[in-house]
């Protein structure tokens, strides 16, 4: 689980999602925050998602929501506005969670310290990290780990991401950046192109092997006429 700041303005941040991550997000985002209720000794009967261990009370994102109102107010904004682009970019349907988004804002969770908007937590690998910009560390790690998949509707992919990927391709690493967090599909990709990589391997290989066995076989021949 995570929440991608891509952009400081929530609006601008959730357009910068690209279409696969919309709806994804839009669910992630939503139980996240409602993480942040269970935490807070909330009914659990009145919170719109069960508490999900994913979103543990180490995960920087969770760290991130419980330091501050504010922070917790800015990420429903965020989700809220990913809803939108979720209606927008298939077909004007209405996402499910946007109602659990919507009921997020009218109850925002009491006894959260209110210290207005604080630096975000970057949840990531460390070679990602661009220490003391999160911005930065979070458009990094969407180029280096998210270029294999991300597209946006025509016109909307941000320049940032056009940039990053252009520099990956001058660089020689487009697609070829270990995936992250690979999921159950990608490992098995993964393992595929290893084994793939492996008999080409043993393709390359071969003829020179049965240069020598050709050869092991000259000699052969050649004792056994000597011996005749």
């Amino acid at each position: 689980m995570n929440l991608f700041y891509l952009e400081e303005k929530e609006e601008d941040c959730a357009s910068s999602h690209c279409n696969k991550h919309v709806p994804k997000m839009v669910v992630e985002t939503a139980q996240l925050l409602c993480n942040v209720h269970h935490r807070m000794d909330e009914p659990a009967e009145g919170i719109p998602y069960k508490y999900s261990r994913s979103g543990g009370p180490t995960l920087a994102p969770v760290v991130w929501l419980m330091t501050s109102l504010g922070n917790y107010r800015w990420a429903c904004r965020m989700g809220l506005y990913l809803a939108g682009e979720y209606t927008q970019r298939f077909g004007g349907k209405t996402h499910k969670t946007q109602a659990v988004l919507e009921w997020l804002r009218d109850n925002e969770p009491r006894g959260l310290p209110d210290v207005g908007f604080t630096t975000p937590l970057c949840a990531m690998p460390d070679e990602y990290k661009v220490e003391g910009d999160p911005l930065a560390s979070y458009r990094k790690y969407y180029v280096y780990d998210k270029h294999r998949f991300a597209v946006w509707p025509e016109g909307m992919e941000p320049g940032w991401f056009t940039e990053g990927v252009a520099d990956l391709k001058r660089r020689g690493l487009y697609n070829k950046v270990e995936i992250a967090y690979p999921t159950k599909n990608q490992k098995q990709a993964i393992l595929e192109g290893r084994k793939g990589k492996r008999r080409q391997a043993a393709r390359r290989v071969k003829p020179e092997a049965l240069a020598v066995k050709r050869e092991r076989g000259k000699r052969g021949v050649a004792k056994a006429t000597v011996a005749m």
